[in-house]
Parts: structure tokens; C-alpha cells; sequence
């Protein structure tokens, strides 16, 4: 059974933050950054 993480509101905050940071230094590393977090959760 998989499990379900939930992000604490302040812990999303940072998450979409550093996402927007690593996109303004290269389009599509924000992207990129995402998808290794989702990959990581999924483990």
C-alpha cells in the first residue's frame, strides 16, 4: 500500500520557492527539480 505524504503549508511554501529559483537560473530546471522530488517521494 502506498503511502501519502503530506507537506507541512510552510514546507510547500519553500517547495514551490526553490522550484521557481531553479527555473530562473535555467528553463526547465525547475522542472527538473520537481520531477526529482516526486521521483524521491515515490521511493
Amino acid at each position: 500500500m502506498p503511502y501519502k505524504i503530506l507537506l507541512h503549508p510552510l514546507a510547500e511554501k519553500e517547495f514551490s520557492e526553490a522550484r521557481i529559483w531553479y527555473e530562473e537560473r535555467l528553463s526547465g530546471l525547475g522542472a527538473r527539480f520537481e520531477e526529482r522530488i516526486d521521483f524521491i517521494f515515490r521511493l
